[in-house]
């Protein structure tokens, strides 16, 4: 749990928190529970993050049941359903950055903030552009 911890601690100061959470294992819900729990703890709402219930492919057709008072997208990265709803999501939720070059990760330069990333072992996901870069932890 503490390493868990130590990598949201940046969530603290991100502009948009976009929580994945996986809709095809049965206790997805404990699982959104949970991580909401520890980003509370982090001094981050729950309530002003972006739910995306990825998966979705695998339910048949069966969209899970979203949590009602939480911003919620359901998507397959799979198949790519829901992704043109995440991007615009993600772009109204975003402020552009201020000046060109400027990436939303770090609020420097593209070139020096995928240099941190990758020394992080992060790399940027092909959700990217007019001012978006999503971030993705590998494991």
């Amino acid at each position: 749990m503490a390493s868990f911890r130590a990598t949201l601690a940046e969530a603290a100061l991100a502009q948009v928190v976009v929580h994945l959470v996986d809709a095809s294992h049965p206790d997805w819900p404990d699982q959104l529970a949970v991580g909401e729990e520890v980003l509370a703890s982090l001094g981050v709402e729950p309530k002003g993050c972006i739910v995306v219930l990825n998966k979705v492919d695998r339910l048949g057709g069966a969209l899970p049941p979203a949590p009602v008072d939480r911003n919620v997208i359901a998507i397959s990265a799979l198949t790519g359903e829901g992704m043109d709803s995440l991007r615009d999501r993600l772009r109204t939720a975003i402020p552009v950055p201020a000046r060109a070059g400027d990436s939303p990760v770090s609020g420097r330069g593209r070139r020096g903030a995928a240099a941190r990333l990758a020394r992080r072992g992060r790399r940027r996901a092909p959700i990217h552009g007019e001012g978006i870069d999503l971030v993705v932890r590998r494991r």
